[in-house]
């Protein structure tokens, strides 16, 4: 593998394409009600939800949060605690999973299911039970 082998051109730009894990000290990665009651305790005492919900997050480098404010010493926000951990693609591709809930998905895909009832006939109890969620 060489040097440059992490950079690829991006509209237009030059991007480094590895990857990163987002970090905050005491946060499970795993969801829970432990990771739950850990964020709400560290929201007490001053550190922001936003960062903590990022914890155990994977980024292309190019495409990860970013602070907005220029020069402050966060990641994502002045006195942002957080840190990134380089990682490899197949810690990527063989540990991530998407949680997401099916309510959702099913906001994002209404429409096109609502269009395809108008063009289907015999469409079964399986849309109409989506559509009535």
């Amino acid at each position: 593998m060489g040097i440059f082998d992490n950079f690829k051109e991006i509209n237009g730009k030059i991007e480094d394409d590895s990857w990163i894990e987002w970090w905050h000290f005491l946060i499970p990665n795993k969801e829970n009600w432990q990771r739950t009651l850990l964020r709400s305790i560290l929201a007490c005492f001053g550190h922001c939800l936003n960062c903590t919900a990022l914890d155990g997050c994977y980024f292309v480098k190019w495409n990860m949060p970013k602070n907005k404010i220029p020069n402050s010493n966060g990641l994502l926000h002045p006195n942002c605690d957080c840190q990134t951990q380089d990682i490899n693609l197949n810690k990527v591709r063989y540990k991530s999973r998407a949680d997401c809930q099916l309510s959702k998905l099913l906001i994002m895909f209404l429409e096109k299911i609502q269009k395809a009832k108008k063009h289907c006939l015999n469409l079964g109890d399986s849309l109409l039970k989506i559509q009535n969620i």
